[in-house]
């Protein structure tokens, strides 16, 4: 299944590739893996976004790990308590696809491997990388599947 998290307001301090948000996000991912059972094959983190392709046994476990996960994850970078709320810190529901065949598979890797070559060559920014998604997003299976590794 591939897993888009999405959050506008991860900038300046809040931006989930700084490094101390990073070692907490991937803190945060580990611990609600192991406590979930979730299968967690790749992950990039875009800084205003994370993707995963990852596996889950039960759809109570995803859900479980969705919810726990991206609540952690809001109430840690932002630094959120009772008596003193943040607001939303998500856009809105998590984006998820299930990926059926070989493939799909094999098209989520390959723009997983082209994201995180480009954010660590500097070719686009986290600011921008949302809209490597979305062009993606809606380029036909078969495009997608031949694009250079």
């Amino acid at each position: 299944m591939h897993v888009v998290l999405r959050s506008e307001k991860a900038t300046g301090r809040y931006g989930l590739r700084l490094p101390k948000n990073w070692l907490k996000v991937d803190e945060i991912r580990k611990r609600a893996q192991k406590d979930y059972g979730i299968e967690i094959a790749e992950m990039v983190n875009a800084g205003k976004l994370l993707q995963f392709r990852l596996r889950a046994h039960r759809k109570e476990d995803l859900q479980n790990f969705l919810r726990v996960m991206t609540c952690l994850i809001a109430r840690e970078i932002t630094g959120a308590k009772k008596g003193s709320p943040f607001g939303r810190f998500w856009d809105g529901l998590s984006y998820t696809r299930v990926l059926k065949d070989p493939s799909s598979i094999r098209a989520v890797a390959s723009y997983f491997r082209i994201l995180t070559d480009a954010l660590s060559a500097h070719r686009i920014t986290p600011a921008t990388a949302h809209h490597s998604f979305a062009l993606w997003r809606f380029t036909p299976l078969e495009a997608r599947a031949q694009a250079p590794p």
